[in-house]
């Protein structure tokens, strides 16, 4: 059928520039394109370069009136909250995000690096609330030192495979 309409073109339209577009009877997909960017809401207080980026900071500003959104309930001065949506990280998906990351050290601003969240998550740690969210205090960037390398898979045995708890399986060999 796809040859006779002269391959997916001919069955399907795309819109350039939205993420997806055919080459012969193939899909290729950007999901970079097709789904949006991260937003941020909140008011840049302050924007500086330095050594190793640009470091930009979000707050409420002077004589803004302006009020944090919190989680119900906490007390927390430096913090990220991620309500609603779906959110993903690692091997975890949150539906209904009710996500809470606190700086363990309110003394000072929370020195965060999205590229280290997993040494930060790794670093901290977590507790469920009785509504099925989740509240992460992580330490500062400068706490956390030389970044974690990330242990490879143990390789299975050639000879067994794991199924059910405490069940071992020989897989059967060719004939």
């Amino acid at each position: 059928l796809t040859k006779r309409l002269g391959g997916l073109g001919g069955l399907v339209k795309l819109e350039p520039g939205h993420g997806a577009r055919i080459e012969r009877d193939d899909f290729i997909l950007n999901v970079e394109q097709m789904l949006p960017p991260p937003i941020i809401r909140g008011r840049l207080t302050s924007i500086r370069i330095v050594s190793d980026g640009i470091r930009q900071t979000f707050g409420v500003g002077s004589g803004a009136l302006v009020k944090p959104m919190h989680r119900p309930g906490s007390t927390a001065r430096n913090f990220m909250f991620f309500h609603g949506g779906t959110l993903s990280f690692g091997k975890l998906t949150m539906r209904s995000t009710d996500l809470e990351i606190v700086d363990e050290n309110q003394s000072n601003p929370f020195e965060y690096d999205l590229d280290r969240y997993r040494d930060h998550l790794v670093a901290g740690r977590s507790n469920s609330t009785v509504a099925d969210g989740l509240i992460v205090h992580m330490p500062d960037l400068s706490q956390l030192g030389p970044p974690a390398t990330r242990a490879k898979p143990a390789a299975r045995a050639a000879s067994s495979t794991t199924g059910a708890p405490g069940v071992t399986r020989t897989p059967r060999t060719p004939r």
